[in-house]
């Protein structure tokens, strides 16, 4: 009987052990052609960072396929028809809160009812997404709902990714239970470089604690609760400000006597270089989604802490 499956992983460890992943993918290959040692199980994540993950937890075993690619917002990312074909031959999705997640998860409950789908969200402490409220502008660019969702961006934490690492970990384990020792022993070995990178932020860090990161897009919450910072965004939910919003803005940022606006990369937009030459702040690029995840933590920390602690200085002043 084909039957879809959604597991959290964290309620349902013992159920994913047990069961694993399908034998077969939806759409299988011929007989004979399936998966085995020397051909590795593929894995669908929504974003490069999870990437990052799952090689550090599985190595050659399983071949991880991102679903938003560099350069793209995953806010606002649409599945191609090609990348949904592409599930057919995945034995496992793994899932992190992004908005095309929601509808992609209902199509391939139907199209591809074998696949298994965990939520790496799973036993994270989550934050919202409105934990930073901005007003609706005047030209109708309301979020609606959105204030009332999760914030995804839990891989900008590394005590977090622990939690995420874990769940990959054991899904993985399921589906080749032959390695589960090698993807234990792995995830060991990540834990403990996610702690050092974790000691290694909060030293680089501690001169700018309570610090407010102005960025254009609200990635770096979880980042700002890890190591004592406010995050201030321009917009929200991958929509521009409207006047009012940016006027608002714009007097914060003179008041505040901060320096830099943190652009993200993928939300690229016009009313940056209107803040830049209306406040004089310099517009610096920190790339949330990099894929080699550890040393682009460690890259942004000191970027932060390169561009902030001028302006602290001159707070005191």
């Amino acid at each position: 009987m084909i039957r879809s499956r959604f597991l959290s992983i964290f309620p349902c460890c013992c159920l994913l052990l047990l069961a694993g992943c399908s034998s077969k993918p939806a759409s299988s290959p011929p007989e004979g052609s399936g998966h085995s040692d020397a051909t590795p199980l593929t894995a669908m994540v929504s974003i490069a960072p999870q990437r990052f993950f799952v090689e550090r937890i599985a190595g050659e075993l399983v071949r991880a396929e991102i679903i938003a690619p560099p350069g793209y917002a995953p806010e606002t990312y649409q599945v191609t028809p090609r990348q949904m074909d592409s599930f057919g031959q995945a034995s496992l999705f793994f899932l992190i809160g992004m908005p095309f997640e929601e509808e992609l998860v209902r199509r391939l409950s139907v199209v591809f009812p074998d696949l298994l789908m965990v939520d790496t969200r799973e036993g994270v402490s989550m934050l919202s997404s409105s934990h930073e409220h901005h007003e609706e502008s005047e030209e109708g660019h309301d979020h609606g709902h959105a204030h009332e969702g999760d914030d995804p961006h839990i891989w900008l934490d590394p005590q977090r990714v622990k939690i995420q690492a874990r769940t990959m970990a054991q899904a993985l384990a399921g589906c080749l239970p032959s390695h589960r020792e090698t993807f234990m022993r792995n995830l060991a070995a990540f834990e403990a470089e996610l702690n050092a990178l974790h000691a290694h932020l909060a030293e680089t860090l501690a001169p700018v604690r309570d610090s407010v990161l102005y960025v254009f897009h609200p990635s770096f919450g979880y980042f700002a609760d890890a190591y004592g910072l406010e995050q201030r965004s321009v917009e929200f939910e991958g929509k521009s400000p409207g006047a009012r919003r940016l006027y608002a803005l714009m007097e914060e940022l003179k008041q505040s006597g901060s320096r830099v606006l943190f652009e993200q990369p993928q939300f690229t937009t016009t009313a940056l270089s209107g803040i830049a030459q209306e406040t004089g702040v310099e517009i610096v690029i920190l790339d949330s989604l990099a894929e080699d995840y550890l040393e682009n933590m460690k890259g942004m920390a000191a970027r932060i802490v390169e561009h902030l602690q001028p302006a602290q200085a001159t707070g005191r002043e």
